[in-house]
């Protein structure tokens, strides 16, 4: 019975109780039944009073949810869909798949390019360690080479010197031949005693070549000089031809002192143009670090073309692993619209889950919002379900309004203006999320809430 009925009976009542011939008791209860109508319309209208104050309530609310797009990350033809309409699927369960032929030839061509960018990776690596090898082998051979040019070349230089004074030697021989010639002629006994002091020195020479306090030459020196004395001693003894002969030797000895001489010059030349050669070497060699160098990068290049064939080989195994569309979230299938054999393209929506996560959006207006906290207790009543009352809760009060969230929100500013009271959403949830799952629950139902403005503010899980 609303108030304004309340209010006629109560009327009806008076002017009937005073126009009535009644005895006085029947005036009396009437009285009384007036001011029980008087008590219930004041009780009725502190109701309303008191439910206005602590009780706000909106039609602009409906059920609001997670709907999840699938499309595939991957084009090709449907092979097997695996769901069909408004079916309930768990998170990780298997939609819809498509023919992986392609993808499967396209990850067998990566672990190939894989595979040889290693090989040529390892070959880069190994080319790195031969250069270096052989680059520094050659470094050190021409150094050693030059230094083993230059020790020959100080060795001929030295025999060079040696053949000087061989050719010194032979000279100041000859010399001495002829005075020994001379000599002979005038003193025979002074033959005898060079001769005897030659003879000393070649067998103290003998003893020092054995040792090796000697060169050689310096012993072919000792005999030289022996047979020189030898041969002045007989020349005197004998007859001047035989000094004639002696002359011609020390000549003949002089000649070949002096081509060796020319020789060693010659092997002087030799040497030096091998040092060249060996220097040139060794600076040619001295480049090794740029090679070795330019070995790595190419090595780098081929290090970079794995890395390349890598990431090849783990795109092209995503690509088959998108081949299979799995359910990311659990819920309900719809808005399906994908058959086997159809060609699916990237991004193509395909089918739609709505998560079994809910709530509810209700739009209140403005002036409402005063005294509503997140956490009060919140009445849901269903369009579809009249007679079912839903708990919830305030989890969340947007902070605009929606109208300012809008596709073409209003500009005040236009010198149009005329104030209207704008609708905030708030966010309720439910208590018992199990009941709503019982039933048929969806974006976009309509229900009715009323937030219980009273009500102790609890935390919302």
């Amino acid at each position: 019975m609303s108030v304004d009925q309340i209010i006629e009976e109560a009327v009806e009542a008076q002017v009937s109780t005073e126009d009535s011939p009644a005895a006085g008791s029947k005036k009396k209860k009437s009285k009384i039944k007036y001011y029980m109508l008087i008590a219930v319309l004041i009780a009725t209208g502190g109701y309303y009073y008191y439910s206005s104050l602590n009780f706000v309530s909106t039609d602009d609310a409906f059920i609001d949810g997670k709907i999840v797009t699938i499309s595939p990350k991957v084009a090709g033809h449907v092979a097997r869909v695996y769901v069909a309409d408004n079916q309930h699927v768990k998170a990780g369960d298997l939609l819809l798949e498509l023919y992986p032929d392609d993808y499967s030839a396209d990850l067998d061509a990566a672990k190939a390019k894989l595979t040889s960018a290693q090989a040529t990776y390892e070959s880069s690596k190994l080319d790195i360690d031969l250069t270096s090898l052989a680059s520094n082998s050659e470094y050190d051979q021409a150094k050693a080479n030059l230094a083993a040019a230059e020790a020959e070349i100080n060795i001929v230089k030295s025999q060079a010197l040696s053949a000087v004074n061989e050719s010194d030697q032979q000279k100041a021989k000859l010399d001495a031949a002829l005075a020994d010639l001379e000599s002979a002629k005038l003193d025979m006994e002074a033959a005898n005693e060079q001769h005897e002091r030659d003879l000393h020195d070649l067998n103290r020479s003998k003893k020092l070549v054995g040792a090796g306090a000697i060169s050689k030459r310096e012993f072919d020196h000792a005999q030289t000089t022996e047979k020189i004395s030898a041969a002045a001693l007989a020349s005197a003894k004998k007859d001047l031809d035989s000094f004639k002969a002696q002359v011609d030797l020390a000549r003949a000895e002089l000649m070949a002192a002096e081509n060796n001489l020319l020789q060693t010059r010659k092997e002087i030349e030799e040497k030096e143009a091998e040092a060249a050669e060996s220097r040139a070497r060794l600076q040619a060699a001295s480049a090794a670090p740029k090679q070795i160098a330019r070995s790595k990068s190419m090595a780098d290049v081929d290090h970079a073309d794995v890395q390349e064939a890598q990431a090849n080989l783990k795109q092209a195994e995503l690509n088959l692993s998108y081949t299979k569309i799995y359910a990311p979230v659990a819920g309900v299938v719809t808005s399906k619209d994908v058959e086997k054999g159809v060609y699916v393209k990237v991004g193509q929506s395909l089918m739609a889950l709505v998560s079994n996560d809910i709530w509810v959006t209700a739009n209140f207006k403005e002036t409402q919002l005063e005294h509503m906290r997140p956490g009060q207790t919140v009445e849901i009543s269903i369009d579809a379900y009249p007679y079912m009352k839903i708990s919830g809760k305030v989890d969340s009060i947007q902070h605009g309004t929606g109208a300012a969230f809008s596709l073409l929100p209003p500009d005040n500013a236009t010198g149009n203006f005329v104030k209207v009271v704008q609708r905030v959403p708030v966010k309720i949830v439910f208590d018992n999320r199990e009941i709503t799952r019982n039933i048929v629950l969806g974006p976009g139902m309509s229900v009715v809430p009323e937030v219980n403005l009273s009500s102790n503010v609890v935390s919302v899980q």
